[in-house]
């Protein structure tokens, strides 16, 4: 047998629905075929593509697969006896039948076919359903009784019927009427769309496109109004964010668009690097068009604390001392350490977006994922040869760098209290738990091991879970907030106020200053957490991209730490929204199913578990997307260089931090996923008659079904842990200060 899959047009194209690209050609040689037969007079015949598999079923004596519409070539049954036709014809009919079974589970005819009662009693119920039930039961109750009485040459009660009891051609021709019929209606109902369900279907996803989107521009210009209270006017802001305004909307049209080409869903990973390049780019050219179009003081929002400290001692000074001049010496020292803080910042902010751009760069290397380009020689594949050697270096270097990063992190925060040392202990022993785990699955000598190894999959597992939890839960709790006296300090003003305004404002200030260095830290064991068991569940030469993915996150956390003025907020959520799904191809993912890592989700399982397994598959599959969700909540923690000239119509910095740190990377991101799931949607109904909608674009819907609720799971996360944070601030700071009640 020689098949091709698809016929092409005069153009070459031969992906469309047209005759010329469906129509395709099957040859079919007999063993006793003559050498000398001339194959321009061999019979031609049309045919199905689902008509090849019951085909061959039957040919190679294997039950014909349990879903087949499929009809069998009569033609290629020649060779076999009559019996032999009519119990292959047979056995196509049962098979068939039970899926009209399941398509008709209420028709009382087919139940009893399948069931097997008489001829006789099947031909009483047959008036009794639908016009096409009671034909097809009519055609299979003819077709098996003249089987039969061909086969037992018993005597017909009719006598025009016994000429059928003595050729079998008609019991053939029964078959195959009746196989025709079956196939064509359980075909037909394969392809029937219910336009009803269809409609309101796609109502409900572009209503949910359209609220979300609307929601995410109401969000997104709140915090562009509340932006005018910051050092940095808004219009000096504006002409800084039209350009990444530009790529944002174009990137997602072209990412939607390219979704419509085969070619370009097999390689999805090369639109996602354009993007996230080109954005990076577009945030270098805009750091420095605003660092250079801005003279030095305005930048004061920059300055270190004791930098600010200083200036303010010399302007009291100058005041007290009835605005004389002060000291020119210390001012101009003053200036030049802002200034020199200032180009410090501004060479880091360059650096972190090159250094996401280098791991971009290496991450695009490390896996030729796709079709066209996977067999082109790649730094997993070099690693393959190198021997298990090299990569359990690496994989260890990759740990120990995470737990690193995770020791720097502790060391950082003050003040330190017991707390802190019992997330770090417990971080520091998840890492040498998966440090072992890789040293015991590396030793291949020593099976008694794998009872050690799942036990210690296990353990990570409930420590890394319970780690995270006890951070969300206690933490709020446990951490340091400002005393009353410093936010009086800082809210003071020099004119006449209201007192309930400004018992007002030290509260809101309480709650924000809690909250953000809270949701920071929380945000950042997620992060470390989600690293040290991706390490464990990934493959181990993905250890290092899972190394670099930490490395680009942190580094866009502190450009955006040090951009956080000149910058709009959603253009942070975005960035992260595309390096989680560049990151998602980075790791060798694809969309095909193919690519999908299985050995790893039966990591610390002893038996299977289609629910465990499927939950650590999912989290392995999703790694890079969860990873900078979680980072998303991190960035949005950062809220630098706020003053307190905020009006009562801007609620304060408190309605900012709320809106920026929970409504938009909540919102956001589902706003984005779902312009993909309704623009895909909308592609795959159109190509439903494409060649390739079953082996391209219906895995990739799959794969855009599951980042749906990829970004469902993550954002639920986030907002639960920031609504919770914030809930328990305003808590303490109810009990904290009571003193402002008491005044108020």
């Amino acid at each position: 047998m020689v098949v091709s899959d698809h016929g092409m047009t005069d153009g070459g194209n031969h992906g469309g629905s047209s005759f010329e690209e469906t129509d395709a050609v099957a040859i079919f040689v007999p063993s006793d075929a003559a050498p000398s037969r001339d194959a321009t007079s061999a019979p031609l015949h049309s045919a199905f593509q689902v008509d090849i598999a019951p085909t061959l079923a039957l040919l190679l004596g294997v039950p014909i697969p349990k879903n087949s519409v499929g009809v069998l070539l009569p033609q290629l049954f020649h060779s076999f006896t009559d019996e032999q036709r009519l119990r292959a014809l047979e056995l196509n009919s049962w098979q068939l039948l039970r899926l009209l079974k399941a398509r008709l589970p209420n028709s009382r005819c087919i139940i009893s076919l399948c069931n097997k009662e008489t001829h006789n009693e099947c031909l009483k119920r047959e008036m009794g359903g639908e016009p096409m039930d009671a034909r097809l039961c009519y055609l299979f109750t003819r077709a098996i009784f003249l089987h039969d009485s061909w086969q037992h040459q018993e005597s017909c009660p009719d006598l025009d019927q016994c000429i059928y009891d003595k050729d079998p051609k008609f019991a053939v021709e029964a078959y195959t009427e009746f196989l025709k019929t079956a196939s064509e209606f359980l075909a037909r109902g394969n392809t029937e769309k219910r336009s009803v369900l269809l409609a309101l279907g796609g109502f409900l996803m572009f209503g949910s496109l359209v609220l979300l989107l609307g929601i995410s521009f109401r969000v997104c210009q709140a915090l562009s109004e509340m932006s005018e209270c910051l050092s940095l006017k808004i219009e000096e802001r504006n002409h800084t964010g039209n350009l990444e305004k530009i790529i944002a909307i174009f990137g997602i049209c072209i990412h939607v668009l390219s979704l419509g080409a085969s070619s370009l869903v097999e390689e999805e990973q090369y639109t996602w690097h354009f993007l996230l390049s080109t954005l990076c780019i577009t945030l270098i050219h805009r750091t420095c068009q605003v660092w250079n179009s801005q003279p030095e003081e305005k930048f004061e929002f920059f300055w270190s604390q004791d930098q600010l400290k200083l200036r303010e001692n010399l302007n009291f000074q100058s005041h007290s001392s009835n605005m004389e001049s002060p000291d020119t010496t210390s001012r101009l020292n003053c200036e030049r350490a802002g200034s020199s803080h200032a180009q410090q910042l501004r060479t880091c902010q360059l650096l972190a977006v090159i250094l996401v751009l280098i791991a971009g760069r290496l991450l695009r290397s490390w896996h030729q994922g796709g079709v066209n380009w996977v067999y082109l020689p790649d730094i997993a594949k070099w690693l393959d040869y190198s021997g298990p050697h090299v990569t359990k270096y690496l994989q260890i270097a990759s740990v120990l760098s995470v737990m690193l990063i995770g020791i720097s992190f502790f060391l950082a925060v003050k003040p330190r209290k017991f707390f802190h040392f019992f997330i770090a202990t417990n971080i520091l022993m998840c890492g040498i738990s998966i440090l072992l785990f890789i040293l015991w699955h590396q030793d291949q000598n020593m099976p008694s091991l794998d009872y050690w190894q799942t036990l210690m999959a296990r353990l990570v597992y409930i420590s890394l879970g319970l780690t995270a939890l006890t951070t969300l839960l206690v933490f709020p709790w446990t951490i340091s907030l400002p005393s009353s006296s410093s936010l009086v300090s800082k809210s003071q003003k020099p004119e006449i106020f209201v007192v309930s305004q400004f018992c007002s404002g030290i509260t809101k200030n309480y709650i924000e200053a809690g909250t953000r260095n809270c949701i920071s830290f929380v945000g950042m064991v997620y992060i470390l957490c989600w690293c040290l068991l991706q390490l464990l569940l990934q493959q181990p030469v993905n250890a290092c991209p899972n190394f670099i993915l930490l490395l680009q996150l942190i580094s866009m956390a502190n450009y955006f730490y040090n951009a956080s003025l000149h910058q709009k907020e959603w253009i942070m959520v975005i960035t992260m929204y595309w390096l989680g799904m560049s990151g998602h191809f980075g790791l060798g993912n694809s969309n095909s199913l193919a690519t999908v890592d299985v050995a790893g989700a039966y990591i610390g399982l002893s038996k299977h578990s289609t629910v465990l397994s499927g939950i650590l598959l999912f989290i392995i599959t999703y790694a890079s997307p969860f990873l900078f969700l979680f980072g998303s909540l991190l960035c949005s923690s950062f809220a630098k260089g706020r003053n307190n000239t905020c009006t009562d119509k801007e609620d304060g910095n408190s309605g900012y931090f709320v809106l920026k740190s929970i409504a938009l990377p909540c919102i956001l991101p589902l706003a984005l996923n779902s312009v993909v799931l309704v623009g895909f949607t909308g592609i795959l109904f159109l190509m439903r008659n494409h060649l390739f909608v079953w082996s391209v674009f219906s895995p990739k819907y799959l794969y855009v079904c599951a980042t749906t609720i990829c970004i469902y799971i993550a954002t639920f996360f986030i907002a639960v842990t920031g609504l919770y944070v914030n809930l328990v601030m305003f808590v303490r700071s109810k009990s904290s200060l009571p003193w402002i009640h008491m005044k108020t």
